[in-house]
C-alpha cells in the first residue's frame, strides 16, 4: 500500500467502498471491534494521493458523475444504508426516509477526504494527524447539522472495552475516534514505509517512530482507564431503586381499529404485568419507568389551570364542526377520565396499598401530550412523572426530534409531505430541560435518539434544579419497536454507554423491544434485557459526586480540530491546488 501519485475513479470507489465495508463489520451485528483500527487505513491513500483522475467531459452531468468525490459519496452511501437498514422495517414508506438519510450521510466521507487533503497538501501535516483532525471534525459537526445525528461514530465500536473508553470523560466520544484514527494513520505509515525498504535506515526510523507512537498512545489510554475504573462516582447514602420496564411491541401501521384496540390492550397488560413482577422482585422499589409512547391512556390534554382561560382547538378536520363550548366540555371529560385512569393505574402498580409494604412508587412514562393553551396546539413527545397517588408532578417535552420519524424537513412549509408517511402531522420540539427529583436523587430524562447526541445530553446534565443540584442520573425512555430487533437497538445502546462515561453518571435505559439497561458511570452494563422480550431491569442509583472534564468544558478537542480544519480549507483557497481539488 504505497503512496499513490494518482488514483483512478475505480480505485477511488474501491478504497472508499472496501474501507466502509470493513468498518461496518466493527459494529453489530458482526461486532468485530478490532476492524475499526484497520478499516480507515484504506482511506489514507485518498488523502495522500497527488491527484485524482476525474472525467474531463465537456458535459456538466458527466463531469459530476465522473468526479472522484462523487464516487466516494456513492460508496459511503452504501456503507450508511448497510449500517442503518433497521430504519426501513416498520413500514414500506420508511424506505424513503432510510434512503434520504443514507444519501445525506454519504457526504461525510468526501468531506473528510477533502479537508484531510487540505491538511496534508496545504498545511503539510502528516497523514496520521490530518486524518484524525478531519475525521473528528465531521463526527462533531454531524451532531449538529440537520438537528444532529451522532449514531455509529467510530468510537462506538469500542464500547465493550472498558479500559479504552474511559478517556471519553476528557473529550467526549470524539477523543476515542481521534485515538483510532491516529493508530490507523500510523499503521498506514508503517505499511508505506515498509514498501520502500531500499532506504533501510530511513525506513527503520519511520517504522520505529510510528510503532512507538502507537504503543505510547495505547499505554497512556489503558493506564488512565485502569485508574478511572477504580474510582467511585456516586454517593449511595441517598439511594433510589428503579424498575426499568420493557415490553415487546413492534411498531406497526395500517392496523384496523379492532387490531389497534387489541394491540393497545396487549401493550397495557404487558407493562402492568412486568411492573408487578418488578415490584415483587424488589420491595424497595421507588420508581417505575415505562418507555417512550408506552403509557396506555390518552390523549393527554394540557390546558391553562385558570378556569376562564382560553382553550384552543387543534386544526384538524375532526374538530372543524365542534363549537368552542362543546370542545371545552369534551376536554374536561377527557381530563377527568385521565385523572381517574392515572389514579387507578398507580394504585394498581403500588399493590392497591394493601398487597405490599411499599405504596410509594412513582411512575415515569412516555406519551404524547396536546397543549391546548397556545394557538398552534402543538403535540409533544413527552415523559410524565406521576406521583404514587396518580397526580401529574411534571412533564418533560422532547427537544430533539427524529427526522422522518417525528418530523419531515420542510414539513411546516409543505404540510402535504406528512401525507406521504404514516407518522401523522408531525410533532413540536420542546424548549426546556427538566429534572425529576425522587427521594433526593435527581433524574434527567431524555427521549429516544436524544441520548445519541453528546452535546445535547451534556447541556441537559449541566442544568440545575431549584435547589442548585445537578442531575445525578440520566434516564432514556425510548421506543425502539420501530427497528424490529435489528442492530439499530445495539447501536443505540452503545450511544447510551458512551454518554455514561462522558458525563460520569449512571445511565438508565427503558426501551420498548430492548435494549433496556443499567449502565454505570464507567460504561459497565450491570444488567440488560434481551431484545424483543418482555422483562425488567432493577437498578440502584445514588447522588453524583464528580463532574467529568467533558461535562465541565465540553467539545474543546473537537473545536480545536475544526479550527485547524477550517484553517487548512482557507489556505487551500488562497492558491487553489490541483492536488486538493482533483
Amino acid at each position: 500500500m504505497s503512496r499513490p501519485s494518482q488514483l483512478s475513479r475505480r480505485m477511488t470507489f474501491g478504497l472508499s467502498l472496501f474501507g466502509g465495508c470493513l468498518l461496518w463489520t466493527a459494529f453489530p451485528p458482526i461486532n468485530w471491534s478490532f476492524m475499526a483500527w484497520f478499516a480507515p487505513m484504506l482511506w489514507m491513500p485518498l488523502l495522500t494521493a497527488d491527484r485524482f483522475v476525474s472525467s474531463k467531459s465537456p458535459k456538466r452531468l458527466k463531469r459530476i458523475l465522473g468526479n472522484s468525490y462523487t464516487h466516494m459519496w456513492l460508496a459511503h452511501v452504501v456503507y450508511w444504508m448497510l449500517m442503518l437498514q433497521g430504519l426501513r422495517l416498520a413500514h414500506w414508506t420508511t424506505h424513503f426516509g432510510w434512503l434520504a438519510i443514507g444519501l445525506y450521510l454519504g457526504i461525510y466521507l468526501p468531506c473528510f477526504v477533502f479537508v484531510g487533503r487540505c491538511c496534508v497538501h496545504r498545511l503539510r501535516l502528516p497523514v496520521t494527524l490530518a486524518a484524525a483532525i478531519s475525521w473528528i471534525t465531521f463526527e462533531w459537526l454531524r451532531g449538529y447539522i440537520i438537528s444532529g445525528f451522532s449514531m455509529a461514530c467510530l468510537s462506538h465500536t469500542q464500547t465493550d472495552h472498558l479500559l479504552l473508553i474511559q478517556i471519553a470523560d476528557l473529550g467526549g466520544n470524539q477523543i476515542i475516534s481521534l485515538l483510532i484514527m491516529l493508530v490507523a494513520g500510523s499503521l498506514y505509515s508503517i505499511v508505506v514505509a515498509a514498501q520502500n525498504w531500499s532506504n533501510h535506515t530511513s525506513v527503520k526510523k519511520t517504522i520505529l517512530v510510528h510503532a512507538a507512537s502507537i504503543l505510547l498512545m495505547l499505554a497512556l489510554t489503558l493506564t488512565y482507564g485502569y485508574q478511572q475504573l477504580g474510582r467511585t462516582y456516586s454517593d449511595m447514602s441517598k439511594q433510589t431503586t428503579v424498575g426499568l420496564i420493557q415490553g415487546s411491541i413492534d411498531t406497526q401501521f395500517e392496523l384496523t381499529p379492532e387490531q389497534y384496540s387489541e394491540e393497545n390492550k396487549r401493550q397495557q397488560q404487558s407493562y402492568i404485568q412486568q411492573s408487578n413482577l418488578a415490584r415483587q422482585a424488589n420491595e424497595n422499589l421507588s420508581l417505575l419507568v415505562w418507555p417512550e409512547s408506552m403509557y396506555p391512556f390518552g390523549p393527554t390534554y394540557v390546558t391553562n389551570p385558570q378556569p376562564e382561560s382560553t382553550i384552543y382547538k387543534p386544526r384538524h378536520q375532526n374538530y372543524a364542526d365542534i363549537d368552542d363550548a362543546t370542545f371545552r366540555q369534551h376536554v374536561a371529560i377527557v381530563q377527568d377520565n385521565l385523572r381517574r385512569s392515572n389514579q387507578n393505574l398507580l394504585s394498581l402498580l403500588n399493590g392497591n396499598s394493601t398487597e405490599s409494604s411499599n405504596n410509594s412508587i412513582h411512575l415515569i412514562a412516555g406519551t404524547d401530550i396536546h397543549d391546548l393553551s397556545v394557538v398552534d396546539t402543538p403535540t409533544y413527545n413527552s415523559a410524565i412523572l406521576f406521583s404514587p397517588k396518580g397526580t401529574v408532578r411534571d412533564i418533560y417535552r422532547k427537544r430533539h426530534l427524529v427526522m422522518f420519524g417525528e418530523y419531515i424537513p420542510l414539513g411546516n412549509q409543505f404540510p402535504w409531505l406528512y401525507d406521504l408517511l404514516p407518522i401523522g402531522p408531525g410533532l413540536a420540539a420542546g424548549d426546556g430541560v427538566l429534572n425529576f427529583e425522587i427521594e433526593g436523587v435527581v433524574f434527567v430524562p431524555n427521549i429516544c435518539f436524544e441520548s445519541t447526541v453528546p452535546h445535547l445530553v451534556r447541556n441537559m446534565m449541566q442544568q440545575s434544579n431549584t435547589q442548585g443540584q445537578r442531575g445525578d442520573v440520566m434516564l432514556n425512555l425510548t421506543n425502539d419497536g420501530w427497528f424490529w430487533g435489528s442492530a439499530m437497538l445495539d447501536i443505540h445502546l452503545r450511544c447510551n454507554v458512551m454518554r455514561a462515561v462522558e458525563m460520569r453518571r449512571p445511565n438508565l435505559v427503558a426501551a420498548n423491544t430492548g435494549i433496556s439497561a443499567w449502565i454505570t458511570p464507567t460504561g459497565k452494563i450491570v444488567q440488560q434485557e434481551a431484545k424483543r422480550k418482555d422483562g425488567f431491569v432493577i437498578a440502584q442509583v445514588g447522588t453524583a459526586t464528580y463532574d467529568s472534564v467533558y461535562m465541565r468544558f465540553g467539545d474543546i478537542l473537537s473545536i480545536v480540530a475544526a479550527t485547524l480544519a477550517g484553517v487548512a480549507v482557507l489556505r487551500s483557497f488562497e492558491s487553489v491546488s490541483p492536488n486538493i481539488k482533483n
